[in-house]
């Protein structure tokens, strides 16, 4: 992994990376949610208010939300870099700061569903330029990435009949 990462993803290749991880991502959470579901560890609880889908607020929380969770979670391995910590003491500050992540989220099943997902980031933030030490086309790309991933749900939960994200 480590000399797949030393290639920074340039150009149209970072668009078929953000497409690729948003896949990847969203086929994850379904599985691991629906398991989660039938082995009775999370439930479907009754629908909490947070933000109307259909408002116009909904793209600009989206994509303030995620640049604040990437911010925290993602961009402490760009200055990992920049500081020369070692590849692989990099990835595992990537796996802790995921688990942050999906504690975050939750409780100890959510380091098993968002905190995956952070990792997915992670990993992208490390590939598109953070390995090297870069700050801004990372942080953009997984930002862009965890919005588009978001928004993906939020428009599921609409089609489900769901109002609220």
């Amino acid at each position: 992994m480590i000399k797949w990462l030393k290639k920074e993803a340039r150009g149209i290749n970072i668009i078929g990376y953000v497409i690729c991880f948003v896949a990847i991502d969203f086929f994850y959470s379904i599985f691991i949610a629906e398991l989660a579901l039938l082995l009775g560890l999370i439930s479907p609880g009754p629908e909490k208010e947070g933000i109307k889908i259909l408002s116009l607020y909904f793209p600009l929380f989206l994509a303030a939300r995620a640049f604040l969770e990437e911010v925290v979670f993602r961009l402490p391995l760009g200055f990992a870099r920049k500081l020369k910590l070692s590849a692989r003491n990099t990835l595992a500050l990537a796996i802790l700061l995921s688990m942050i992540f999906g504690l975050a989220h939750g409780k100890i099943i959510n380091i098993f569903i968002q905190g995956v997902s952070g990792l997915i980031y992670s990993i992208l933030f490390l590939k598109c330029g953070g390995y090297q030490g870069k700050i801004f086309k990372p942080l953009v790309t997984a930002t862009a990435t965890h919005a588009m991933f978001n928004g993906t749900l939020g428009i599921i939960i609409l089609l489900q009949g769901g109002s609220y994200f």
